[in-house]
């Protein structure tokens, strides 16, 4: 373990780097950072207490779900579905409907996660479940926490609640809880969801405390993997294509977001 400080008279302890590359060896992919910044911490920590309370019998549920809960975590999420494929069948990829709607098969379907309209897996933060679930079983009926403090555009809120949407059609969660300090992006997010037609119930909002910090949280997750299980960055898979395509391409694709992080990154 080693202590940072992030700020004057507040200590932050965490695992060294070799830690983090024992954890790596073991399936949990975790981004080390040697000095997180406040906003990383603060919003690391509010989810953390929010997943406590979820544990602890305390946190609000939306009415009818069954307690008490156990949390699988985002790292457990990463651990399951953004690990290297193996052994999976060759040639079986995406399909579409002829009226263009996603047709995925078991190998693109995320065990925790869900797909979003251009068939890119996509994963929660967090997913609350009845006590006694365990690794490997379904997550059915689940519900999906996403915890956001950086506001996006609305056509993107508008990709996601239709990948949730037909994640939640096909009985994978029950409800879809966004958490947030910011009203603004809390409209933002309802109004898709009505703008999709999501089904009665899916979406359950829950306003988080203020901020203090207005930094976005730096990545400690890592992006989609490819499809043969590596994880090049989006620059190193781009770079061969011509400039004036790039933009329309990754709009497309549903790329935008990863690109501009991994690109503002470097």
């Amino acid at each position: 373990m080693e202590m940072q400080q992030v700020l004057k008279g507040v200590h932050v302890y965490q695992p060294t780097r070799q830690g983090y590359e024992m954890a790596e060896s073991a399936g949990v992919v975790t981004k080390y950072l040697p000095r997180p910044s406040p906003g990383t911490l603060e919003h690391t920590l509010s989810l953390n207490d929010l997943l406590i309370s979820w544990e602890m019998g305390e946190g609000w549920l939306p009415d009818g779900f069954p307690r008490p809960v156990t949390v699988v975590t985002e790292r457990e999420i990463t651990a399951a579905d953004k690990a290297p494929a193996t052994n999976q069948p060759s040639g079986v990829g995406l399909q579409w409907s002829a009226k263009g709607n996603l047709k995925a098969s078991a190998r693109d379907e995320p065990v925790h996660g869900y797909l979003d309209v251009h068939g890119r897996r996509r994963y929660p933060d967090a997913l609350i479940l009845p006590v006694g679930w365990e690794r490997g079983m379904s997550v059915r009926g689940a519900i999906a926490v996403e915890y956001e403090r950086s506001e996006k555009e609305a056509p993107d809120y508008r990709v996601l609640m239709r990948g949730y949407r037909r994640a939640t059609i096909r009985g994978k969660y029950a409800h879809v809880l966004y958490i947030s300090p910011r009203d603004a992006l809390l409209n933002k997010v309802a109004q898709a969801a009505e703008d999709v037609n999501a089904p009665p119930g899916m979406l359950q909002i829950l306003r988080a405390p203020e901020a203090l910090w207005g930094e976005q949280p730096q990545r400690t997750t890592p992006g989609q993997l490819d499809r043969d299980g590596s994880c090049a960055s989006v620059v190193q898979r781009l770079s061969g294509l011509p400039k004036d395509h790039l933009i329309a391409y990754l709009v497309a694709r549903g790329l935008a977001d990863d690109a501009l992080e991994d690109l503002t990154a470097t």
